[in-house]
C-alpha cells in the first residue's frame, strides 16, 4: 500500500522533492565557511532532508492521515502517529555511518537529529532536545517494527542497535565543542529543512528570484531624473560628494566584510547606501541579496517608496524584486505535529526572503538568528550571501553592543555577509583602531563633512533642570509668538504629554496649520500629514513623538525636543533647517516633569545614555551642528566606559550551548517592535472595501489575492500593546487571522482624525495611557 506524506502526495515523492530543493538551496551558497568540510556538511544535510519524514511510513500515521482527510474520527493512540522523533533517530544513525571524520560525524549527527526532531516545532535547550524517555523508547519500538523499510531502499537496522547508538550519541553530545560555529550550523540545517519542507508542500519547488543584470547605476539613473531641476547649493554639492565617495569605494571588489558610513542627517544617506550596496552586488558575484534593515516599522514606508521609484525609473518591477517584511506582515500560523496547516494560501504574509531585495526591521533580522521559533529561523539560510544594511544602527541598545559585534562578525565569516552600518551618530559597536570595521569615508573627511553642516544650534532650556508643563507652555508660546513666520516642531517622549500639549496649541493658535503626528495615527493618515507638512504654504506647528526622529523627511525652522539620549536628540535635530534654507535654525532641549513628579524621559529611556547626555551638556548651553562629530564621539566613549557586557555574554553563552529556550528569554531587542495586537480601523468607505476583500480572501484561502491588497490593508492597521489596553481590545470581538477590527460605527468613540486612536473613552479607562511609546 502506498505511503503518503500529505493528502494526495506520496511520501517518497515528498522526501525526494524536499531533498532536491534543500540541496539546491545549499549549493547556491558556495561561500559558506564552517570549520567542517563542505562535502561532509552537504552529505549530512542530504540525509537530513531525505529522512526527515521517514516516520510517516507507519500504518499509524497513514490511518491518521486518511481519517483527517475523510473527516472520520481516528482511534489510534496519538503518540504512535508522531513521526519527528523516529525520523530523527534514523537520520542521526545514517549521518553517523556516512561521515568519515570521527569528530565531524558526532557533531553533524547532533545537528541533524535536532533539525529533524524539531522541524514541526520550535527549538529548545539542548538537554531537552536530546532525550528520549522510557515511554518514548516504547513508542519508537512499536513504530520501528511497523515500517516497511523497502520504501526507502535501505536495510532495516536492528532496533536495539539504534537504541544503543542514540543513547551513546546523547552522551557524546556533552563532550563536543560548543561555539558560535555550531550554533550557526544548527540554524542553517534547521532553516534549510523547514524552508524546503514548507516550500515543497506549498509550491512544489523553491521560490528564489535573482537580482536582474545591469543594476550598478540604478540609483544614479533615478537621481538624474528626480533631481534634474535641483539648484546647485552647497548642501547639494556635499550630498553629491558623499554619494560619489561611497560609490567609488565599492566600485571594485572589497576583501573586508564590515563597513561604516557615518554622515550627517539630511546628507542623502538612503540613496548613498543603496547605491553602495548595488555596487557591491555588481562587483562581487558571491553576494546575491540586499537586506535593508531599519529599527522601526513606522519608517519603512518612506524607504519602500524610494526603492520602488528607483526600480521603476529603470523599468524594473518592484513587486518582482522587493519584499517588505515586518511584524505587521506576519500573521500567526498553526502547525500540527502530523499535518502542516499551511494551505498555500492561508498563510497571508509568510515571507522567506526569497527575493533579491529585502526591506525589513532590526526585529525581524536579529530574530531570524537569535530565536528558537520555526517561523523566524526558516529564513536564516537567506541571510547567507547577503549585503546587510543596518540603518540607524545607534538604536541598538548598548547592552547588546558586544552581542551584535560577535554576531555580525560570525555572520560575515561563516555566511559570507557584507555588512554596512549607517548613521549620523555611529556607536562604538566595532572599533576602527582594532580593525573590526572599515570606514567608507576616512576620518578627516568625516570631520570636515560634519563641520560644513551648520544648519542649527542645540540650546538648553532652564539648564536642563526640570520644567512643568505650565512653565514650558509659557516658553514655547512666547517663541511661537515672537517668530510668526517660522515653522515649529515639538517632540515629546510620551503620547499622553504630546496630546496634552497639542490640545493647548489648538486652543491658542487657531490660525495656523496645526498637525499632530504619532504612531496612534493610521499609516495612511500619517503619510497625508507628512505631505501636508511638506507642501502647505501656511505657517505650521507640528506636535509629535519620537516617530519623527528618523526617516521622516520634513524641514522645520525651530524644534523643541524633550530630553532624550544624545543620538535621539540629534536625529530629531535633523528635521531642523534640514535643507539649509536660511542662516541657522534652533533646537531647544528641555526636561518635562509631569503632574506625577516624574520626568517623561524616564518612561522611555534608561540608565547611562541619559546620564552621559546630561554630563555632556553640563556647563554647555549651546552646541553648533559643526561641533557634533567630536560631541558624539565623547558621548559614545562615556557609554562604552560605563556599560556592562553581562547581558550580551549571557546570550552568547546560550547560543554556544544551543540553549534556545534561555536564548529567547534573555534576548529582548526593541520593546516597541515586539509584535502586539493588530487593529484594523474601518475609518472610511475604502477601509470597508479592504476589510470585505480580506474576508473573501480568507474564506477562499487565496494568498495571491491577499498580496494585491496587502499595502491597502496595512494602511488601516495600528499595532497596540496588548497588556496596557486589554479593556479597549476586549470591545473589539471581531477578528480575522489575528487582526481585530474597530468597526466604522465605533469610530467616533475611539478614533479622532486629528489625534488618532486616543479618545475620552480610552483615556477614562486608562489614565496613564501610552499605547505605543
Amino acid at each position: 500500500m502506498p505511503c503518503f506524506s500529505h493528502p494526495n502526495k506520496l511520501l517518497i515523492d515528498h522526501l525526494n522533492n524536499v531533498k532536491e530543493i534543500g540541496l539546491k538551496v545549499f549549493d547556491s551558497k558556495s561561500n559558506l565557511n564552517f570549520q567542517i568540510d563542505r562535502n561532509e556538511i552537504r552529505e549530512a544535510l542530504a540525509l537530513t532532508l531525505q529522512f526527515h519524514d521517514f516516520g510517516k511510513a507507519t500504518s499509524f500515521f497513514q490511518n491518521y492521515l486518511r481519517c483527517a482527510v475523510s473527516g472520520e474520527e481516528a482511534t489510534i493512540i496519538r503518540e504512535l502517529t508522531y513521526h519527528s522523533k523516529i525520523s530523527a533517530a534514523l537520520t542521526a544513525y545514517q549521518v553517523y555511518k556516512a561521515i568519515k571524520d570521527e569528530k565531524n560525524r558526532k557533531l553533524l549527527s547532533i545537528v541533524s537529529f535536532i533539525a529533524v526532531s524539531k522541524h514541526h516545532g520550535n527549538l529548545d535547550c539542548l538537554d531537552k532536545m536530546l532525550v528520549i524517555g522510557k515511554e518514548g523508547w516504547r513508542i519508537l519500538e512499536k513504530q520501528w517494527n511497523n515500517i516497511d523499510f523497502s520504501t526507502f531502499q535501505i536495510e532495516k537496522p536492528d532496533f536495539e542497535a539504534i537504541k544503543i547508538f542514540i543513547s551513546k550519541f546523547f552522551l557524546d553530545a556533552a563532550k563536543i565543542k560548543k561555539d558560535l560555529d555550531l550554533f550557526f550550523l544548527t540554524n542553517l540545517f534547521f532553516s534549510i529543512l523547514t524552508y524546503s519542507d514548507k516550500s515543497e508542500v506549498i509550491f512544489g519547488k523553491s521560490n528564489y528570484s535573482e537580482m536582474p543584470d545591469n543594476i550598478e547605476n540604478l540609483v544614479t539613473t533615478y537621481k538624474r531624473e528626480k533631481f534634474k531641476s535641483s539648484k546647485a547649493t552647497k548642501l547639494n554639492e556635499t550630498r553629491e560628494e558623499l554619494y560619489n565617495i561611497c560609490g567609488d569605494f565599492f566600485s571594485s571588489k572589497r576583501t573586508e566584510n564590515i563597513f561604516s558610513i557615518n554622515i550627517p542627517t539630511g546628507s542623502g544617506k538612503t540613496l548613498t547606501v543603496i547605491n553602495a550596496a548595488l555596487k557591491i552586488l555588481s562587483h562581487d558575484n558571491s553576494v546575491k541579496r540586499i537586506i535593508y534593515a531599519l529599527p522601526f516599522t513606522s519608517i519603512i514606508d518612506q524607504a519602500s517608496e524610494i526603492i520602488d521609484t528607483i526600480l521603476s525609473t529603470s523599468n524594473l518591477k518592484p513587486n518582482e524584486i522587493l519584499t517588505i517584511h515586518h511584524h505587521l506582515a506576519e500573521i500567526q500560523e498553526m502547525e500540527d505535529e502530523n499535518i502542516s496547516i499551511v494551505g498555500d494560501k492561508a498563510q497571508f504574509i509568510v515571507e522567506n526572503w526569497d527575493k533579491p531585495f529585502i526591506l525589513t526591521t532590526f526585529w525581524q533580522l536579529f530574530y531570524s538568528i537569535i530565536s528558537n521559533k520555526n517561523s523566524q529561523l526558516r529564513k536564516f539560510n537567506n541571510i547567507a550571501d547577503s549585503i546587510i544594511i543596518l540603518d540607524e544602527i545607534q538604536t541598538v541598545p548598548y547592552k547588546y553592543w558586544e552581542l551584535i559585534n560577535k554576531l555580525l562578525t560570525k555572520a560575515a565569516e561563516t555566511l559570507n555577509c557584507k555588512i554596512i552600518l549607517l548613521t549620523a551618530t555611529m556607536p562604538l559597536l566595532f572599533l576602527e583602531e582594532k580593525n573590526e570595521i572599515t570606514p567608507v569615508i576616512e576620518i578627516n573627511k568625516r570631520k570636515s563633512c560634519f563641520s560644513e553642516f551648520s544648519r542649527y544650534t542645540l540650546k538648553t532650556i532652564n539648564n536642563l533642570e526640570d520644567i512643568s508643563m505650565e512653565n514650558f507652555k509659557e516658553v514655547a508660546f512666547s517663541e511661537i509668538e515672537k517668530n510668526p513666520d517660522k515653522n515649529f516642531l515639538f517632540v515629546f517622549n510620551t503620547i499622553k504629554t504630546s496630546l496634552l500639549f497639542f490640545d493647548e496649541i489648538r486652543k491658542r493658535f487657531t490660525d495656523n496649520e496645526l498637525i499632530y503626528l504619532s504612531t496612534n495615527i493610521l499609516p495612511i493618515e500619517r503619510r497625508r500629514k507628512i505631505e501636508q507638512i511638506k507642501n502647505s504654504s501656511k505657517r505650521k506647528i507640528v506636535v509629535s513623538t519620537q516617530l519623527i526622529e528618523a526617516g521622516v523627511d520634513i524641514d522645520m525652522d525651530i524644534v523643541f525636543r524633550d530630553f532624550a539620549p544624545l543620538d535621539s536628540i540629534i536625529q530629531t535635530a535633523g528635521r531642523c533647517n534640514r535643507n539649509n534654507r536660511h542662516t541657522e535654525g534652533s533646537v531647544y532641549i528641555f526636561k518635562i516633569k509631569n503632574n506625577k513628579g516624574q520626568n517623561d524621559c524616564n518612561y522611555i529611556y534608561r540608565g547611562i545614555t541619559l546620564d552621559s547626555t546630561q554630563e555632556l551638556f553640563q556647563g554647555q548651553k549651546e552646541v553648533e551642528e559643526s561641533q557634533l562629530f567630536d560631541f558624539i564621539n565623547k558621548y559614545y566613549k562615556k557609554i562604552s566606559r560605563k556599560k556592562s557586557d553581562d547581558e550580551s555574554l549571557k546570550i552568547l553563552e546560550c547560543m554556544s550551548e544551543l540553549d534556545y529556550e534561555q536564548l529567547i528569554k534573555n534576548f529582548q531587542l526593541i520593546d516597541e517592535e515586539q509584535p502586539s495586537t493588530l487593529v484594523f480601523v474601518e475609518k472610511d468607505e475604502n477601509a470597508k472595501k479592504v476589510w470585505k476583500k480580506l474576508e473573501e480572501i480568507t474564506e477562499n484561502e487565496n494568498k495571491d489575492e491577499f498580496i494585491k491588497i496587502k499595502r491597502e490593508l496595512f494602511d488601516y492597521i495600528l499595532s497596540i500593546k496588548t497588556k496596557k489596553n486589554e479593556n479597549f481590545l476586549t470591545k473589539l470581538t471581531e477578528e480575522i487571522k489575528g487582526i481585530k477590527i474597530l468597526r466604522h460605527e465605533k469610530i467616533d468613540d475611539f478614533y479622532d482624525n486629528e489625534s488618532g486612536l486616543i479618545s475620552k473613552k480610552i483615556k477614562e479607562e486608562n489614565n496613564d495611557i501610552s499605547l505605543f511609546y
